[in-house]
């Protein structure tokens, strides 16, 4: 899941990259809170690697990145993950990411 090029998610990369140098991290210390090394996120910057779930969970965690954000660049950078769970999000925001990212997956995978 999400470990071929992004070339179906343009942007990704920048994004990542936008996000790294808001925090003043170099590749090196983004690495260390998403449990990449400095070449893996070099490589994820300039979608040359893919993005996995369990990178987006850690970076949901860690950063508290939105995910329509990251993906499709819509929405605000950053999500109030304190005030924020499942339950409380619109069912219909919950779904359309799921519908969304299911269905880069199926492009991926064809």
């Amino acid at each position: 899941m999400f470990n071929k090029p992004t070339e179906i998610v343009p942007g990704l990369g920048s994004r990542l990259k936008k996000l790294r140098g808001g925090m003043n991290m170099s590749q090196e210390e983004f690495g260390d809170h998403i449990g990449k090394t400095k070449f893996q996120v070099s490589e994820m910057e300039r979608e040359k690697s893919g993005l996995t779930i369990h990178t987006l969970s850690f970076l949901m965690k860690a950063f508290s990145v939105n995910p329509f954000w990251l993906f499709f660049g819509e929405g605000e950078q950053t999500l109030d993950l304190a005030n924020f769970s499942q339950e409380s999000a619109e069912p219909s925001e919950v779904d359309e990411l799921r519908r969304r990212i299911e269905a880069i997956e199926s492009q991926l995978n064809s």
